[in-house]
């Protein structure tokens, strides 16, 4: 619900930046766990549609170099449609600077705004609701990376710094887990000794890439099905939420779409028996990606994608339980153990992925 106060406030906000049409009103768009997020609607009919949104400075700590990264990326982007999507009906997701030139707004609130093109005739969902679906998710995702494969990496602000370094993330958890400053280590006695049983299980990509054995490239790192966009022939035409795109691992965005894709079940779905893995889904989403990705790929980055999703699921468990246990102050929540619920939810999908390795590790192969 947009109050007038609100409208008004969005209608001003919207004035500031240099597009085409009249604002007419502001509607919530998406349920992103960050940002907060509007489809601006205009008033003429020749004028296009628009997402404006308020970017989490708790999350993003400097928004200015964040939409640096933004416009750089997208404009590269833009150059290569057409050499890499020769046969795709991709849609490119575009930045708008304010009239001062700007690709951010400031407000009297020391928020910051900033807008983009919203994809007309396009769907996002949270599940793959078909094959079609699932194998369209794999093109995008190694068309995005392929065409980004020679984008000098050093140009790249490290927006959130070691984003999906498993050793990382598994120290804050350490230090939060000891602090238990909100008393809640209780609460998830089962979780905290999953972690401890699976952490050094599950720490081969990243050792491969300590040692260099695997390259880092720039990667979107937040490949869950809604970031995805399809047309209505399921087609997938843009690939949005670019913030996280920093250097990273292929296996990054490879598992962690396959959380979301071969997963049967909600990220945070309350029953866990209902978890398991669509291996038709799984098989049709590799088949896709697999088919654009393997000319650009290294054999040791394909030997390691089947680790991957169990690798992310952990990864992203992780994060949802150290949120909980720090008192819930990164993830958007809808209850007071919602975190603790989606980590119950990927660490019973961590145990579904570790089982479908021979069979993924297979299915490469012969795709190969």
């Amino acid at each position: 619900m947009v109050t007038d106060e609100i409208k008004t406030e969005i209608k001003s906000i919207f004035d500031q930046f240099k597009v085409f049409g009249t604002f007419n009103r502001a509607i919530p768009f998406g349920n992103g766990h960050i940002n907060s997020t509007f489809l601006i609607k205009t008033k003429e009919k020749t004028s296009p549609d628009y997402i404006l949104q308020k970017i989490n400075n708790h999350v993003f700590t400097n928004p200015p170099k964040l939409q640096e990264n933004l416009v750089q990326i997208t404009q590269y982007m833009e150059k290569m449609d057409g050499i890499i999507n020769k046969s795709s009906p991709i849609v490119n997701l575009k930045v708008f600077p304010t009239h001062e030139g700007k690709y951010w707004f400031q407000d009297a609130h020391s928020e910051y705004w900033r807008i983009f093109n919203f994809i007309d005739n396009a769907n996002s969902h949270d599940l793959v609701k078909n094959s079609t679906q699932a194998l369209e998710a794999g093109k995008i995702i190694a068309l995005f990376q392929k065409s980004l494969v020679n984008f000098p990496i050093s140009k790249i602000n490290d927006t959130i710094p070691n984003f999906h370094n498993l050793e990382s993330r598994l120290a804050i958890y350490d230090r939060i887990v000891q602090a238990n400053s909100y008393d809640r280590n209780k609460y998830a006695k089962e979780e905290i000794l999953f972690v401890q049983e699976y952490r050094n299980k599950l720490i081969q990509i990243h050792t491969a890439a300590k040692s260099r054995e695997i390259p880092f490239r720039l990667t979107h790192n937040d490949t869950k099905f809604n970031n995805i966009l399809l047309n209505e022939k399921d087609q997938a035409i843009s690939i949005i939420d670019l913030d996280t795109v920093m250097p990273g691992l292929v296996h990054y965005d490879f598992g962690d779409a396959l959380r979301i894709i071969a997963s049967t079940a909600k990220e945070d779905e309350k029953n866990v028996d209902l978890i398991q893995i669509n291996s038709i889904f799984l098989e049709s989403f590799i088949r896709g990606y697999i088919d654009n990705a393997k000319d650009f790929l290294t054999p040791k980055e394909i030997s390691l994608l089947p680790d991957a999703p169990a690798m992310m699921a952990f990864m992203i468990g992780l994060r949802f339980l150290s949120d909980y246990l720090d008192g819930d102050c990164y993830f958007k929540t809808q209850f007071e153990s919602h975190n603790l619920q989606r980590a119950k939810a990927q660490f019973a999908l961590v145990v579904k992925f570790i089982s479908y390795i021979p069979e993924m590790t297979q299915f490469i192969q012969n795709l190969l």
